[in-house]
């Protein structure tokens, strides 16, 4: 089995504005307190691979567009980009009897890019 999981508080700024039936938004996060962990279970082999990265610093932006039919009815669209930059970390390795932890010899880094498009209708 194999894990990433990201734990970022972050500060931002969220902006968005509403004409008639089309509105925009925007936002903008930081964050340089970021907790990245990437595990490794390979039960085949016996052994579990683990890296843990802190202090971690990402940024983001989304931006989005919508448009109501209806009071309660819109479509939309969203983009989010986000970039978690490289940073050394610690790393576990256990395999069988054997274990053993190193510094610095772990990285995490990601980029991922989110669209979504949809329509919503709220009651």
């Amino acid at each position: 089995m194999y894990r990433q999981t990201y734990k970022t508080p972050y500060f931002g700024l969220l902006v968005s504005d509403r004409y008639q039936q089309w509105q925009v938004g925007g936002e903008v996060r930081y964050s340089a307190w970021g907790r990245a962990a990437d595990v490794d279970d390979d039960h085949n082999a016996d052994a579990t691979y683990t890296l843990l990265v802190t202090q971690q610093k990402s940024t983001s932006l989304s931006l989005n567009g919508e448009y109501y039919f209806t009071e309660n009815t819109k479509a939309y669209l969203e983009g989010t980009w986000r970039h978690t930059f490289n940073r050394k970390g610690m790393s576990h390795d256990r395999e069988e009897d054997i274990s053993g932890s190193s510094k610095n010899s772990a990285d995490i880094e990601n980029t991922p890019l989110l669209t979504s498009l949809g329509l919503g209708n709220s009651f």
